[in-house]
Order: C-alpha cells, then sequence, then structure tokens
C-alpha cells in the first residue's frame, strides 16, 4: 500500500498521495459552515512525525503545492489569515525548518530499527539516536530564536501570533538554551492586559508560573 497523508479533522478530509504533489477533498465531506483549522498528516515510511496547518471557511479557495513528505514546509496560499500568518513565519525558517523534518524522518526510521533489533545491535542504535536528536533539539533552538525574532518584530498581535507565543513558551522552558525562555518572557510580559488574559494569553502565563 502506498504511503498516503490524510487531515484530522471531522469537518472535512483531505488526502495527499505520496507519490503525487495533489490534494483532493475526500468524498462525502460535508460542506463547511464556519471558518475550520485543518491538519494535514503524513502516513507511511519516510512521513515525519508532524502535519500541515490549514484553515479553511466556505466560500474560501486554497492552493496547496509541495514535493515530497515534508508536509510542514508545503507551500499554501489563501486569503485566510491565519494561513498568511502560517505561511509568514514558516518562509522566515523554511531552510532550518526543512533540515528539522528530514530529522525527523530519519528519527522515525531509527526508531523503527531499534524496536526491531536484537540485544547486540540495539545498543549502538540508540546512540546514533541519541546523537540524531542533539542535533535536532539544536536545530530547533535555531528555528525558535527565528521565531522569537517575528514575535518581536510584529505590530499587531493576531491570534496566530499568540499561539505561536504559546508554542515557544511551552517548548523553551525545556530548551539547554535559557535565553529562548527568558526572551518569549520578555514578549508575554510586555502584552496589553487584555491579551494576557485571552485564552492563549492564560495558557502562556501558566507556563512561566507552572515549577
Amino acid at each position: 500500500m502506498p504511503s498516503s497523508a490524510s487531515c484530522k479533522t471531522k469537518a472535512a478530509c483531505l488526502k495527499v498521495s505520496a507519490q503525487t504533489p495533489c490534494v483532493t477533498a475526500s468524498s462525502g465531506s460535508p460542506v463547511l459552515q464556519k471558518r475550520t483549522a485543518l491538519a494535514i498528516t503524513g502516513e507511511g515510511e519516510g512521513f515525519p512525525s508532524q502535519w500541515l496547518e490549514i484553515w479553511a471557511k466556505p466560500g474560501s479557495r486554497i492552493l496547496i503545492s509541495g514535493k515530497g513528505p515534508l508536509l510542514k514546509s508545503w507551500t499554501v496560499k489563501s486569503d485566510i489569515p491565519q494561513q498568511k500568518d502560517q505561511q509568514r513565519f514558516m518562509n522566515y525558517s523554511r531552510r532550518h525548518i526543512d533540515v528539522y523534518r528530514e530529522l525527523s524522518v530519519q528519527d522515525r526510521i531509527l526508531f523503527e530499527k531499534i524496536r526491531q533489533a536484537d540485544k547486540e545491535t540495539r545498543p549502538a542504535l540508540k546512540k546514533s539516536l541519541d546523537s540524531l536528536r542533539g542535533l535536532q533539539d539544536s536545530i530547533n533552538d535555531i528555528i525558535a530564536r527565528d521565531q522569537l525574532t517575528q514575535l518581536a518584530a510584529a505590530k499587531q498581535h493576531s491570534d496566530y501570533w499568540m499561539g505561536v507565543l504559546y508554542e515557544r513558551a511551552r517548548f523553551s522552558k525545556y530548551s539547554k538554551d535559557t535565553t529562548l525562555l527568558v526572551r518569549t518572557k520578555q514578549l508575554y510580559d510586555a502584552l496589553p492586559a487584555a491579551e494576557k488574559s485571552s485564552v492563549k494569553g492564560k495558557r502562556s502565563r501558566h507556563i512561566f508560573t507552572r515549577r
């Protein structure tokens, strides 16, 4: 059976063939009644454990293009503000994100080898996996610094902006680079009271106050 990608949502479903770069709605999918967040995910060898965020609404026209299994870095053209923001952040860090996704694919393959390995070969494979994940962490920190630069440069704080801030708070707390958490906390502290009290603002605050 060929590898494929599909979306995680009850509102609609998309399928991506691993052999062709096209995306089509599955038969029988209900018509969207409001703006809906979708996630295109990949299944099968070669797909990293990541997804492509898609926003759709009634009457919207969305063009998705890309090649290969690195769905996260595919190009999405849309008139929906959240999608434009997503692509803006993606384009800023695309080179490093592509490297990270490639490492994620290797991680997935190596992890499966470890699961099936015998006692003699497993230690060497685990050592390779540890080295690979250390490299992933380094690349992820670079992406985090890129996103923090974008967050700081933004003149307006959209819903997507608040979501990226939350993600940076969630992951920076566990990074070996302590400056990432400091920079993220500074961005949060500078928010107006209304944004701090929003749903995503409260989620970020919970990260900072949790021990």
